[in-house]
Parts: structure tokens; sequence; C-alpha cells
């Protein structure tokens, strides 16, 4: 029995570990970036979204529609901004496929007002967590927030979706006022396989296996 409940213990801590990843909303701290953007060479005068801006094996796509132009709210070249609040999210990635531990960013917003920037992190596909990073300052009349977004106990993600809004604002239904510069990655890992579910599998494979060991043990009377 304690076999039984020992392996169900390592499938259910091992699965809900995939699922439910500790995010760290910070004013920065990743000093030693291994991935940086500054967008000096985004195309002028625009490019249109759904298509990748890569820079230092970074991919930068605003998912959506409208035209991507270089803004210049922080004084020190071009910005990546959907011209108007083009409708859809900020998708950010490496070319390479692997994972991260944490993104930092200076971000602010296009338009008149201070929306909330809100964030899914995804990893194989399938969101792993989601959040609020607070309100966006506007890009005339303030400095940019610093914002970073890391694991709290190294948990990594593959990509990054941002947007500005409430609801469910990465299904393409409201306009994304996000501003961004300076992407910095963190330390990198690889993208591990679905393993979590291949030992949630074999967990029950071994509380299988324990159960019919069990049941060879017969008792005969005499």
């Amino acid at each position: 029995m304690r076999r039984i409940m020992c392996a169900v213990v390592a499938a259910v801590s091992v699965a809900g570990s995939q699922a439910d990843a500790a995010i760290v909303v910070s004013a920065g701290g990743i000093t030693d970036p291994t991935n940086f953007v500054s967008f000096t060479t985004l195309p002028s005068p625009h490019m249109l979204s759904n298509t990748a801006f890569i820079e230092d094996g970074v991919s930068v796509t605003h998912v959506g529609s409208g035209t991507i132009i270089g803004a210049l709210p922080f004084g020190d070249g071009p910005s990546f901004y959907p011209n108007g609040g083009g409708i859809g999210y900020t998708s950010i990635k490496l070319v390479s496929g692997l994972a991260f531990e944490g993104i930092q960013f200076e971000a602010v917003s296009g338009s008149g007002q201070t929306p909330n920037l809100v964030y899914s992190l995804l990893l194989n596909g399938s969101v792993v967590a989601t959040g609020s990073a607070g309100a966006l300052p506007i890009f005339s009349s303030s400095t940019p927030r610093t914002i970073a977004l890391t694991g709290d106990a190294g948990e990594t993600f593959d990509e990054v979706r941002l947007a500005t809004g409430a609801g469910d604002v990465f299904s393409l239904n409201g306009p994304n006022y996000l501003n961004i510069d300076s992407i910095a990655l963190g330390s990198l890992s690889a993208v591990p396989e679905p393993a979590g579910w291949a030992m949630f599998i074999g967990g029950f494979g071994m509380i299988g296996g324990a159960m019919r060991r069990r049941q060879r043990i017969s008792v005969r009377y005499a």
C-alpha cells in the first residue's frame, strides 16, 4: 500500500507542476540576458502583423491585424507598436524553440489611456500561467515601465503573449496598445518533452503492477 500511495503522490505532483507555474512580476532583474532585442533594424516605415521580426535569435510578432510601426517613445531608437492599437496580441519566442526562465522589457501604452498589461505564458503549446502586470504609463507623458516575468522555482516557458485590455484578449477580440522595447530573455533550457504525462502514466502503471502482485498472493486453507 505504501508503494501505491507513493506512486499516486508522484504522478499527481508531476502533473500539477506542469500546469500551475508560479510567475513573479517585478520591475526588472535580468542583468545578464542571453538574448536582447532593441528593434534597431525594424523595417521602415512599417511591417505587417503576423510577420515575425527577428533579432538576436528572438522572434517578435503581432498576431492579429494592423501594421507595426517603429514608434519613438523611449528616446533611443525604434520600438515595436501596432499602430493605432491593432487587434491582437504580441508574441515573443526564441527561433530555436528553446524555453527560458524569464523575460524583461520596457513598455508603455500607445494610446491616451493607461490599460492593464496582461500576459499568457506557454510551454509546448499549452498555457502554464496567465495574469496581469498592472497598468502601463502613457508614452507621451511618462517614462516606460520596466517589467520582468520570471519563474518562481525554475519554471520555464517557450512563448510569451502580451496584450492590453480585459477579458479574453488573446482571442483577437480587442485592441493591443502595447508599445514594447528592450526585450531581454533570461537563462535558457531545453524545452522538456511531455515527460510530465509520461511519468503520470508510468505512475499509474506502477499502481497497476503493485495491484497485480498483491492479487497473486493467495491464502490456502488445509
